[in-house]
């Protein structure tokens, strides 16, 4: 389902050209994408607009009554164009087509990095790692993030709560190890010093339980120890079990809005068009697939959900996941309040759709969309 010529996202195979003998009504007056050629083929512009027409007209039609003209309409020979129907719709076929004429510069050209991810890693002795890979030694990733500042506090506040190791060499059981810094300040739970392989993997298991947002057992199971240790007259140990609880629910409260595991990274982007309602299915942080729907009912969502959760999911090769996370994830991080709506439930998603649809009126614009690039700059 990624990316193949039969789905929508192949937006190359929609482009249509325009000369400028042709009529201007031969280009549509509504929003897309146009790319600009000069008379030997080399590609002068590649933007977002919201009047195809208008940008035909401004090129081929209008320069004989300008007094001046810039060196890009004055090169203008023909062009493509790609109408599209919303935002998200824009800048997703803004970025394929960079990538697919600018191969080996598109991700300068774009400015889109890779994003983020927190890796609890598979080993005797696992720890919380940054990455931007997909790492084979992952047992779990969480993200994606924008910045890696993020990562790494939520990294230091799970390490700090639950004395995980921050080495960065490999452990291995009963051999010896020099005590670092992290071990004589007490805040590791020394798995080099023959700490218990299960008793660190319980913590670990917290850890996966915490960042997964499962913080109920966790929260529980420390309440139950501040308790005991009250009753045991042991105040000091009372406390600290109490200060872990007040930073967890803190942290709770104020932790990124998608802190999720990449495996469970599946969400809807709804955006409203003059035709009805556009959908955009994220599996696993990658465009899957999308859906348009003319009468967007609650039964007509809640059909289209059930059947793409049915639907079978191989994830793509890396540099194609990697670049739709690239663009997820700078569409997740800038958008307040979100246009989205995490799915893990049919009927429930499908009414919170709606309920988000009511009042998101998607109006597509250039800001933050069109990347122009440098004068004479070819494919």
């Amino acid at each position: 389902m990624h990316h193949s010529p039969t789905t929508p996202f192949n937006f190359v195979e929609r482009l249509r050209h325009y000369e400028p003998d042709q009529p201007l009504t031969d280009v549509p007056a509504g929003p897309g994408i146009f790319i600009l050629y000069d008379e030997a083929g080399h590609l002068r512009r590649l933007v977002t607009t919201q009047d195809l027409r208008a940008r035909a007209s401004y090129y081929f039609h209008e320069r004989e009554a300008a007094e001046s003209l810039s060196v890009a309409r004055r090169a203008a020979a023909s062009m493509d164009w790609l109408t599209t129907r919303s935002r998200f719709e824009t800048n997703y076929a803004h970025f394929l087509l960079f990538r697919h004429f600018f191969p080996a510069s598109y991700q300068t050209l774009y400015s889109l990095p890779a994003p983020y991810f927190l890796c609890v890693t598979e080993e005797a002795y696992p720890q919380l790692l940054v990455t931007r890979t997909l790492r084979e030694d992952a047992r779990l990733l969480i993200g994606p993030f924008a910045w890696r500042q993020t990562v790494t506090e939520q990294i230091d506040l799970v390490n700090s709560l639950l004395s995980l190791r921050r080495c960065d060499y490999p452990i291995v059981p009963h051999q010896p190890y020099e005590r670092c810094l992290y071990l004589q300040m007490g805040s590791c739970a020394a798995p080099c010093d023959d700490y218990a392989q299960p008793a660190y993997m319980a913590r670990v298991d917290d850890a996966v339980a915490l960042l997964s947002g499962d913080a109920t057992p966790v929260l529980a199971a420390w309440m139950a120890q501040r308790d005991t240790s009250s009753a045991a007259l042991n105040f000091e140990e009372a406390m600290r079990w109490q200060g872990n609880i007040q930073r967890l629910e803190t942290w709770l409260e104020t932790r990124p809005r998608f802190l999720r595991a990449l495996a469970a990274l599946n969400f809807v982007v709804p955006q409203r068009t003059k035709a009805g309602l556009d959908l955009f299915w994220v599996r696993e942080g990658t465009l899957a697939d999308w859906a348009r729907l003319a009468d967007p009912s609650t039964e007509a969502i809640e059909a289209q959900l059930a059947e793409w959760h049915a639907l079978p999911f191989e994830r793509p090769p890396w540099p194609v996941m990697r670049d739709d996370l690239a663009f997820i994830t700078r569409w997740l991080w800038s958008r307040e309040p979100t246009p989205y709506e995490f799915v893990d439930d049919m009927e429930e998603g499908a009414a919170r759709l709606l309920a988000h649809m009511a009042d998101e009126v998607d109006e597509l614009t250039e800001e933050g969309a069109v990347t122009e690039l440098p004068e004479g700059e070819g494919p």
